[in-house]
C-alpha cells in the first residue's frame, strides 16, 4: 500500500512543482491541506481547503490520527504554525523521547555529506536533551547508509572550558557515547575546522579519532544551528533534507525558500525513515 503524506499548508506553486511531480514518479501519494480553493482536479492528490494555516495544520495532523497518512510535511506555512500543534501533547505526535531537527545537507561538488543537528527545534538544550539530539542524528546517518557515522559535538575549541559551556557540555555529550554500545564514533568539544577539514586537524595536531572527516555535526544551541544552516544554503551549491526526529511519524520540515530538489530529497529520507519505522513495528 502507498505511503501518504499530508501536506499542512499546501499552495499552487507546491502542488504543481512539487506534489504533482513526486506523484508521477509513484513515490508516494498526497493529501493537501490549503488555505486556497483547489484550482483545479487532478488525479495526483487530494485537496482540503482551510479556512487558517493553523486549521490546515489541523487537518494534517488529523489525516495522521485517523491513518488517512502515514508522513506530514510542512507547506507554505511558519515553522512555528506546525511545530506549535506537533509539540502539543493531545495531538499524540510525541514519544517519550526528545524531538529534535536533523537536516542531511550534501555538497552539489560531491565534496561534503553532512547530518546537521538541531538547527531549528531546541534552543537552549541541555546534555540530557544534547544526548538525545545526538541519538536522533546518529540514527539518521545510519537510515542513509553511514554504518559507524564519526560524529562532532561542536564548540568553538577542542578542550573543555569551565568559561565556554558548550565545551562543557560536548565533553558530557561525548562521554556517554564513548561509555555506551553505540555504533558511532562521538567527540567533543571539536571546532569545526577540526570536525570538517584535514589539514586544520592535522596542523592543530588534534589525536582523536575525527580527522577533519566528520560525518554528523551536532550544535551547541539553535543559535548557531541555525546559523550554519541558512549560510549554507545561501553560499555553497547543496541540497538539504530535513526531518523532525523522535515523533511518532516523520514530520518533513523544509523552508519555503528550499528548492524543490531539497524538497525531494526531504521527502526520501521520509519515506525510507517510515518504512524502517513500519519494520520496527512488524519486527516487534
Amino acid at each position: 500500500m502507498p505511503i501518504t503524506v499530508a501536506i499542512a499548508g499546501g499552495d499552487q506553486r507546491l502542488i504543481d512543482e512539487f506534489v504533482i511531480p513526486m506523484q508521477a514518479k509513484g513515490l508516494c501519494q498526497f493529501i493537501v491541506f490549503g488555505t486556497k480553493q483547489q484550482l483545479e482536479a487532478s488525479a495526483a492528490y487530494d485537496y482540503v481547503a482551510c479556512a487558517t494555516d493553523a486549521l490546515a495544520v489541523t487537518g494534517a495532523i488529523n489525516a495522521v490520527q485517523t491513518q488517512k497518512a502515514q508522513i506530514i510535511m510542512k507547506g507554505a506555512i511558519h515553522t512555528s504554525t506546525l511545530l506549535r500543534a506537533v509539540l502539543q501533547k493531545e495531538n499524540q505526535l510525541r514519544t517519550e523521547g526528545v524531538l529534535s531537527q536533523v537536516s542531511v545537507i550534501t555538497f552539489k561538488d560531491g565534496s561534503h555529506r553532512w547530518v546537521l543537528s538541531d538547527p531549528g527545534l531546541n534552543i537552549m538544550p541541555d546534555v540530557k536533551t544534547k544526548i538525545a539530539i545526538t541519538a536522533n542524528a546518529i540514527a539518521v546517518a545510519q537510515t542513509i547508509g553511514i554504518k559507524e557515522p564519526r560524529v562532532a559535538v561542536l564548540s568553538a575549541v577542542e578542550e573543555v572550558s569551565t568559561k565556554m559551556q558548550s565545551s562543557v557540555d560536548a565533553k558530557a555529550v561525548a562521554d556517554y557515547f564513548k561509555a555506551s554500545a553505540c555504533a558511532a564514533i562521538v567527540e567533543g568539544p571539536l571546532s569545526m575546522d577540526i570536525a570538517t577539514d584535514p589539514s586544520s586537524a592535522a596542523q592543530k595536531k588534534y589525536t582523536g579519532m575525527i580527522q577533519g572527516d566528520a560525518d554528523v555535526l551536532i550544535v551547541p544551541n539553535i543559535e548557531s544551528g541555525n546559523l550554519m544552516y541558512k549560510t549554507i544554503t545561501r553560499f555553497i551549491p547543496s541540497v538539504i533534507s530535513g526531518a523532525i526526529m523522535g515523533a511518532k511519524v516523520p514530520i518533513i520540515l523544509t523552508s519555503r525558500s528550499d528548492s524543490m530538489a531539497s524538497k525531494e530529497a526531504s521527502l526520501q529520507l521520509a519515506l525510507l525513515n517510515c518504512k524502517q519505522m513500519k519494520e520496527g513495528l512488524t519486527d516487534e
